[in-house]
């Protein structure tokens, strides 16, 4: 019986901690998540300014640059 009980709390014990990485792993993961959204976003906003960039470069379609009266 003696034995059967330190098996239960063996067993109680793994289990404690498999739970407990399991939270630490979740929340790691949440972050992770977050960190990727972010990143996401900064690409998205620099494929729009470089969209933009090469949208509104002189000489980009065929055009010449405008005199700037040096």
């Amino acid at each position: 019986m003696a034995q059967e009980m330190d098996q239960l709390r063996a067993q109680v014990s793994r289990i404690d901690d498999l739970r407990a990485e399991n939270l630490r792993l979740n929340q790691e993961g949440e972050v992770l998540l977050l960190e990727q959204e972010r990143l996401r976003s900064m690409l998205v906003r620099i494929g729009e300014l470089a969209q933009r960039a090469s949208e509104a470069r002189p000489g980009a379609a065929g055009e010449t640059a405008p005199d700037l009266g040096s």
